[in-house]
């Protein structure tokens, strides 16, 4: 799978959509698809929030060329920095995680490109 967007732990997301801990998980996913962004949880509370680029899936009778995959990526990129602005998630300083390193504060960070 091929993310655009920024790899978070969920408190990071809870903080970004001014909720409390005691919500709960399915709710969290709820309110953060109504802005159009997915929280797609990846591993060792690892989050993507953003989307996939699902033109880029691989199935056995679809490839994308190289250039189709650049289109693909940047696009989603706009997508997903046009929606963390209408949804006016506060990103000046954000946490970005790691599976198993330290995380580090990012500021204002464009979108990141992910695979897993």
């Amino acid at each position: 799978m091929l993310y655009v967007g920024y790899p978070i732990r969920y408190e990071t997301a809870l903080r970004l959509f001014k909720l409390d801990d005691s919500t709960h998980w399915k709710d969290v996913l709820s309110i953060i698809a109504k802005t159009g962004l997915d929280l797609h949880p990846i591993d060792k509370g690892l989050n993507i929030l953003g989307m996939t680029v699902k033109q880029v899936e691989y199935s056995a009778a679809t490839y994308c060329s190289a250039d189709d995959c650049v289109v693909a990526v940047l696009q989603a990129k706009k997508t997903v920095t046009e929606l963390v602005q209408k949804a006016e998630l506060d990103i000046s300083e954000l946490e970005i995680g790691f599976m198993e390193e330290e995380s580090f504060v990012a500021n204002n960070p464009q979108p990141y490109v992910m695979s897993f």
